[in-house]
């Protein structure tokens, strides 16, 4: 029986090369979301309400931590453009293969050309998946920690939340 579990896990099929473009793809639509409309539904009645976008800052610890990357370098590079952010990960498996600066490698890229580049080093794509997989879910993680800890904490004070609920200056 466990040899037939053993088995099976491992037949999975072959990691394809759009399956990694999928998945950097969904890497990069996570960090570069917009603010959206929402709708919650309070108290028998549906409210209007907007979600932020993501909070890069609060990502790059665990992106460059991740990585093994200096932080400065992780933030500068994705408060540019969030979109990066596959890139980078592409960059850095190269880097380790090369022994090239990631930022080097990373310098005018596109993800077509990182891909083509993974695939003459030899990287497996299952190795790439992998590293994809593993930095958006860290990435999903901080993401809902951000936003737990910023309702937890509610709307800091001077927006349009905080000034409501601060109570009333008195006339002395």
């Amino acid at each position: 029986m466990l040899a037939c579990t053993a088995a099976t896990l491992f037949a999975e099929e072959p990691v394809a090369l759009q399956d990694v473009r999928t998945t950097a793809a969904s890497l990069d639509t996570l960090l570069s979301q917009n603010k959206e409309k929402v709708a919650v539904f309070v108290q028998g009645k549906w409210h209007e309400g907007s979600k932020d976008p993501i909070n890069i800052a609060s990502v790059t610890p665990v992106v460059a931590r991740k990585l093994q990357l200096e932080n400065s370098e992780v933030s500068q590079l994705l408060q540019n453009d969030p979109t990066k952010l596959s890139q980078l990960v592409m960059a850095k498996l190269l880097s380790e293969k090369t022994g090239k600066p990631w930022n080097d490698i990373i310098q005018g890229a596109t993800e077509e050309s990182l891909l083509q580049k993974l695939q003459a080093e030899q990287i497996p794509l299952e190795k790439v998946q992998s590293a994809l997989n593993n930095i958006f879910a860290d990435v999903s993680f901080a993401v809902m920690d951000y936003e737990n800890r910023a309702q937890a904490i509610g709307t800091a004070a001077g927006s349009e939340k905080g000034k409501a609920a601060s109570p009333k200056k008195s006339k002395k």
